[in-house]
């Protein structure tokens, strides 16, 4: 979940105007931090993340690619379906992991980060 952290924290706001990646970004480039520090992706559970993507977001085309929008929910529910249609077999833990990915989303939008 750290991965998931960094990742969405990085668009909240930062205090010091822009994103807050943008802030990190700025402070890698000038030596304050060291980019070693950053949490990698860890690919072989990345069937999650992309799972909580495709249940979590619309994907909507754009001129120049496309576009992720937020659904309205993002449940028990809609997970069981995702589950169900995509003949995927989610184990219990890793619907956890799912919702655990939202809630860090969802802290990270909504300034509770």
């Amino acid at each position: 979940m750290s991965w998931c952290e960094q990742q969405y924290t990085g668009l909240a706001p930062s205090q010091h105007g822009g994103l807050e990646r943008d802030h990190i970004e700025a402070l890698i480039a000038m030596g304050e931090i060291d980019r070693d520090e950053a949490v990698e992706f860890p690919f072989e559970l990345g069937y999650i993340y992309d799972a909580f993507r495709k249940v979590r977001f619309s994907k909507v085309p754009k001129d120049d690619g496309f576009a992720l929008y937020p659904r309205d929910s993002f449940s028990f529910a809609e997970i069981e379906a995702y589950n169900r249609m995509s003949g995927l077999d989610l184990q219990p833990w890793e619907i956890d992991a799912m919702m655990s990915i939202n809630g860090i989303y969802e802290r990270s939008t909504h300034g509770n980060g």
